[in-house]
């Protein structure tokens, strides 16, 4: 069983859980928490100032009662006053108006207007002739628009001793304005309140920047049910407000309340900028410790499973001892009873086999049979391989970085037993083989010269003072070539080991893939010992080396034939002591059917992403959060099973948003691969295929048959992504 996959699952799964609950936690306590401190602080603010209205409501009422007695003894003593006197008696008493009328509710002397003008008092209200003749007491009514101007107004009756007269007086509520705008210039944060009667008639309406309005009234729908609104960027609060007189006969008449206790509504609206600023400082927090804890789990989880990979890493280092020394007598000696155990038996059987057939063939090589004997071999290394194959695909605890690693053995073990067969025949036919015999096909160049390097880097890794550097660009993900891809990493290969042994054991070879006047350049450059420049003319004829004891003159002469075949060319500079660049030229070829240019995410679309491998999701979520600031229309979901994404699929409705889907080729604890999954969901128009497999030509060539592009893993960093 494979033990590092479960020590890394087992400590980076519950930790991912606890961290992210935690943190989804502790920001829900904190963000309702706060929300709910900011609602309650203007809440009661709200209350305070509904509370401020009724008492001077109520002081207006005693002010208005004072002064209809004053004017109804006035009036007893020195009979009815002038309008001039009246006015004068107004100013005095310091009220807004004053009115007389007779007993048949018509108006005989006024200070706002000519009486006649006025319409008859009992109009107000059905029951005010009653009221008077039965000697009732008149309460005074509440705010009312007021007439004719629109600053609300309360007016109060009393009769005259005699019963002749009846006085009136009328104040305007300017404490509704003068409440409402020291409440707003206290706060910068309110924007606006507003006192409204129950039929939602305009009381007073004051807004921050210091404009008012007594017109805008609200719709006798709207309703005032709703105590408190959040919408965006608003808080809205309405506050019941107690009227001084809850049975206001006039009030009724004019519409202002249909039925029960007359009284008032203030509607607060607050600016909720503060608020969503401590939550934008809150999420900026949460996410901060969640990012710690993400990254102390990741990091803690990849030590210990690193720790528990050694056997694999022995694994690749042995087979990259027998790359080098073709010492096919090393064994592995791993053979406990999980996975690695049993992939280490086999790479054993592979290498007692090849060992046999090798002797066989030196036995035979300079004979007839040679030919046969080496045919033989690598039949026989077939089924092992094979085999190894099958394992590296049933085995679902060995990580993808690892398995990359163990199918790189075994392409190289393949190669060993190729390059057995070829060293039966001659040089020259070899050279032919390498250069005619075999059909070039289209490649992208960076994942040849990629694939490449990560084996050079491998191979080299136990030189310390070597370093092997390629810098990946963009500029490069679109280039492709025709060669054929085993021998153009042959050739590569002696480029890069050539650089390698020019070093003198410290030092760096660089590579560069660019494009040039319309052709694919490769540059390998090396800081090593540099070569003679009288040598470099003849260095790539047959047979031709330099500094190279034992070498055979081959490679470069090689390399240079099947270059040329493909249509390019090589060329060599150096300098003595500086080092040496060898340049490979060869023509742009259009990209294949599979290739995809560029991700382009229509407004709205849901990008799913389907791969067992973490550290592919981890590089998708870098690459689409790069674009999230440009625009936030686009989902992006996360599955690791075929299964999540047919369930998902399941529940789309019809006409929903469009969907992108970037879907592994090899999936864990699944039968069939990415392929059959999208087929059988009828997904291939907007998939994508991501994967190590992208150089199989079976792959390749079912893609073009789905209507499916490809996108290799290693090419995921580097694939232009569009909005729109």
């Amino acid at each position: 069983m494979r033990f590092a996959t479960k020590i890394f699952l087992a400590v980076l799964l519950p930790a991912l859980g606890l961290t992210l609950g935690i943190s989804a936690a502790l920001y829900t306590f904190l963000a309702t928490s706060t929300r709910a401190q900011y609602l309650a602080h203007y809440q009661s603010v709200t209350k305070q100032v509904a509370a401020t209205l009724s008492q001077l409501e109520a002081t207006t009422d005693v002010l208005m009662a004072a002064t209809v007695r004053v004017l109804a003894d006035r009036v007893k003593m020195e009979g009815l006053p002038e309008d001039g006197a009246l006015k004068k008696l107004r100013t005095e008493l310091g009220i807004t108006h004053l009115y007389i009328l007779n007993k048949d509710g018509f108006f005989i002397r006024a200070t706002s207007e000519d009486p006649s003008l006025l319409p008859n008092a009992y109009t107000y209200c059905s029951l005010y002739r009653d009221m008077f003749a039965q000697g009732a007491v008149f309460h005074p009514t509440g705010l009312m628009p007021g007439i004719p101007g629109l600053i609300p107004f309360k007016f109060l009756f009393l009769p005259s001793d005699d019963r002749q007269y009846l006085m009136e007086v009328g104040v305007r509520a300017d404490f509704i304005g003068q409440t409402l705008t020291q409440t707003l210039s206290a706060d910068p944060d309110l924007i606006s309140l507003a006192l409204y009667a129950p039929n939602g008639a305009n009381l007073g309406e004051f807004f921050s920047d210091g404009h008012y309005s007594y017109e805008r009234s609200l719709s006798p729908s709207a309703s005032f049910g709703t105590k408190t609104l959040l919408s965006s960027g608003k808080l809205q609060l309405t506050e019941r407000v107690a009227a001084s007189n809850k049975d206001c006969c006039s009030c009724r008449q004019r519409g202002l309340v249909d039925g029960g206790d007359f009284h008032y509504y203030l509607r607060t609206i607050v600016s909720t900028r503060a608020l969503d600023g401590a939550i934008r400082r809150l999420s900026f927090i949460t996410i901060l410790l969640a990012g710690i804890g993400l990254l102390l789990s990741l990091v803690a989880s990849l030590w210990l499973s690193r720790r528990l990979v050694a056997r694999i890493e022995l694994i690749n280092e042995q087979a990259q001892v027998i790359m080098r020394t073709g010492d096919l007598s090393r064994r592995l000696n791993l053979h406990d009873a999980d996975e690695v155990g049993r992939l280490s038996a086999q790479i054993d059987e592979m290498l007692s086999a090849l060992q046999v057939k090798q002797r066989e063939l030196i036995q035979h090589e300079k004979t007839i049979g040679a030919i046969e004997a080496t045919r033989r071999v690598v039949h026989d290394i077939r089924s092992p391989l094979a085999a190894f194959d099958t394992l590296l695909k049933v085995s679902t605890d060995i990580p993808e970085e690892q398995r990359v690693l163990l199918r790189t053995a075994v392409a190289r073990v393949r190669e060993i037993a190729n390059a057995l067969l070829e060293q039966t025949q001659p040089a020259t036919a070899s050279t032919e083989a390498m250069s005619t015999a075999v059909l070039p096909t289209t490649e992208a160049v960076l994942a040849l010269v990629e694939a490449s390097v990560m084996e050079k880097q491998q191979q080299y890794r136990g030189q310390t003072g070597v370093a092997i550097q390629f810098p990946c660009s963009e500029r490069a993900f679109p280039l492709f070539v025709r060669v054929h891809a085993q021998l153009f990493l042959r050739a590569l290969s002696n480029l890069l080991d050539n650089a390698v042994e020019a070093l003198e054991q410290t030092g760096q070879v660089s590579i560069i893939v660019e494009e040039s006047d319309g052709q694919v350049k490769i540059e390998v450059s090396d800081t090593g010992r540099g070569i003679p420049a009288e040598l470099l003319p003849a260095l790539m004829e047959k047979g031709q080396t330099f500094g190279k004891p034992g070498g055979s003159g081959l490679g470069l002469f090689a390399a240079r034939e099947a270059i040329t075949a493909w249509g390019g060319t090589l060329s060599i500079t150096s300098q003595v002591g500086r080092g040496t660049t060898v340049t490979v030229m060869l023509p742009i070829a259009p990209p294949p059917a599979w290739f995809i240019a560029e991700i382009r995410v229509p407004a709205d679309a849901t990008v799913v992403i389907v791969d067992d491998d973490a550290s592919i999701h981890e590089v998708w979520r870098t690459r689409f959060s790069a674009i999230a600031h440009a625009a936030n229309s686009f989902k992006l979901i996360h599955f690791s099973t075929a299964e999540e994404l047919r369930a998902f699929c399941t529940s789309r409705p019809t006409g929903a948003a469009p969907t992108i889907i970037l879907m592994d080729y090899e999936l864990r604890d699944s039968s069939s691969n990415g392929l059959d999954g999208i087929r059988a969901l009828g997904l291939a128009a907007s998939s994508i295929l991501v994967t190590s497999h992208a150089d199989e030509p079976a792959v390749r060539e079912r893609c073009v048959a789905l209507g499916v592009r490809l996108l290799s893993k290693s090419a995921a960093p580097l694939v232009p992504i569009r909005l729109g």
